[in-house]
């Protein structure tokens, strides 16, 4: 029988710790339906990481930060002026990531979301949410109930409600594989009291070989959003329908185990 696995913590490492755990005592290490919410994703155990970094390269991976740069370019976001600008940068060099890193042959998630196809070219469903809210926000702060919605993205951006801002990674009629990019297929960004929550969804996910780099990847975007609309960075929530443990408890064991979890 399949077992499910739901864990809350306050930081990034531990909410990857725990669920690391959890997955251990599965069998086959893996569990559906899997949970993670980290209530401050921001906050991150400097040893843990670094210990898995060291374990990553035993098993010749990639480190830590490669795999968060699939997600969210911290680098160059950081001297980027804006969304928009930032995608613009992405574009200009997506082609040459996607020859540089045979990895990223079939493309990156973030690239997936600054270029992401559309029946008249290609969308930037990034830099339109991160618009978006920055329109909600300012309409909310000026008595306004609803703030303006942009109808033209509507066939890739799906908008619930005008606090809910949805991006696809997954495109229909081309992505046919059972596993392998994209994994993860969709993000919700909710802007509530001030601040702004993230809830990831992934189809699959290995958690020893992706999982840390995935949730940095994803507190950085969302940090960022929240820079973006004025807002503080809130609750990281990853849903996988399937994940996996992808290395022996007699490897990844003794990390966990080195680390201190609040139960």
């Amino acid at each position: 029988m399949s077992t499910q696995v739901t864990t809350t913590s306050s930081s990034l490492s531990e909410g990857w710790a725990k669920t690391v755990r959890s997955l251990l005592g599965c069998p086959k290490r893996k569990a559906f339906h899997t949970v993670t919410v980290m209530t401050d994703p921001t906050s991150e155990d400097p040893d843990l990481r670094a210990g898995l970094d060291r374990l990553l390269a035993r098993h010749h991976m990639q480190p830590v930060v490669e795999v968060a740069n699939t997600v969210f370019p911290q680098a160059l976001a950081e001297t980027s002026t804006d969304a928009y600008h930032l995608g613009r940068r992405y574009r200009a060099i997506y082609p040459r990531l996607r020859q540089l890193d045979r990895d990223n042959v079939s493309g990156t998630y973030f690239g997936r979301l600054v270029q992401y196809p559309a029946s008249r070219g290609s969308v930037d469903q990034f830099a339109e949410v991160v618009a978006r809210m920055k329109v909600q926000r300012a309409a909310g702060a000026a008595g306004v109930r609803k703030g303006v919605m942009g109808a033209a993205y509507e066939t890739t951006l799906h908008e619930p409600g005008d606090a809910v801002a949805y991006l696809a990674t997954q495109v229909p009629g081309t992505d046919h594989r059972y596993r392998g990019f994209p994994c993860l297929t969709g993000l919700s960004f909710q802007l509530i009291d001030d601040q702004v929550h993230l809830l990831a969804q992934y189809r699959y996910e290995y958690l020893f070989a992706k999982g840390y780099g995935n949730y940095l990847g994803l507190s950085q975007m969302m940090t960022f959003v929240a820079d973006e609309v004025g807002v503080l960075p809130g609750q990281l929530t990853v849903v996988t329908g399937r994940a996996h443990v992808d290395l022996t408890a007699k490897h990844i064991g003794p990390l966990i185990d080195g680390f201190v979890l609040d139960v």
